[in-house]
């Protein structure tokens, strides 16, 4: 009996990391005219006849973008499908994000459903670029500055030749 827990208990952590899954990525709050992505990815499993939802209240930019990608590694084989969509919104609101449909090896698959949250003056994507920023120590880099005119080339070069050098 413990020897069989013991092979359980081994056992778990390879099934949980070779799960499939259909799932549906997508912010929570937008900012109006802000430009973010709807992501659709399907993990160790391949599909077919992809049935992307339509998604009133949005303005589509861009899409479906499609990825995919196969690791081979210690022995385990791991492949993901991802359908990206790029879209802005126009209005304040709350937009209502539909399943995905994906048929696996004859099986109909479907992601969650849920809602997206519009606001006037929100900008998630500034502040995940500010987070990054800080988190890296990037640095914001300071602005041109302008040339010197003619007239204060003349004065920086008369105070250099005021100055005197010794050498020791």
């Amino acid at each position: 009996m413990r020897v069989l827990c013991i092979i359980l208990i081994a056992l778990c952590p390879l099934a949980i990391l070779a799960q499939d899954a259909w799932v549906a990525e997508f912010p929570d709050t937008v900012g109006v005219e802000e430009r973010f992505e709807v992501k659709f990815t399907l993990t160790n499993k391949q599909g077919e006849g992809f049935d992307a939802p339509e998604i009133e209240g949005l303005v589509l930019l861009s899409g479906p973008n499609t990825s995919s990608s196969y690791m081979f590694s210690n022995g385990e084989s791991s492949r993901t499908l991802s359908y990206t969509y790029y879209y802005t919104a126009t209005s304040e609101g709350s937009v209502f994000i539909p399943e995905a449909l994906i048929f696996v090896d004859g099986k109909m698959m479907k992601t969650e459903a849920g809602n997206i949250i519009v606001k006037e003056g929100y900008t998630s994507r500034n502040k995940r670029e500010n987070d990054f920023d800080s988190f890296w120590g990037f640095r914001k880099f300071p602005q041109a500055v302008p040339d010197e005119s003619p007239e204060d080339k003349k004065k920086n070069k008369k105070s250099k030749r005021n100055k005197k050098t010794y050498r020791i």
